[in-house]
């Protein structure tokens, strides 16, 4: 949805993917090293149950 925000309708470039994929990444990081127990208990449930399959 933050994509769709940001592009619009246009269909997005590799390069804006990896942009915002590195960019996200970085702020879990940033997040989980900060709170560290309310990160846990988010990711948690998708640890256990699984989000892929």
């Amino acid at each position: 949805m933050i994509g769709r925000l940001a592009f619009g309708q246009a269909p997005a470039s590799l390069e804006a993917l990896a942009g915002w994929a590195i960019g996200l990444a970085a702020a879990g990081v940033v997040l989980g090293l900060r709170f560290p127990k309310a990160v846990s208990c988010v990711c948690f449930p998708f640890a256990v149950f699984g989000a892929s399959s």
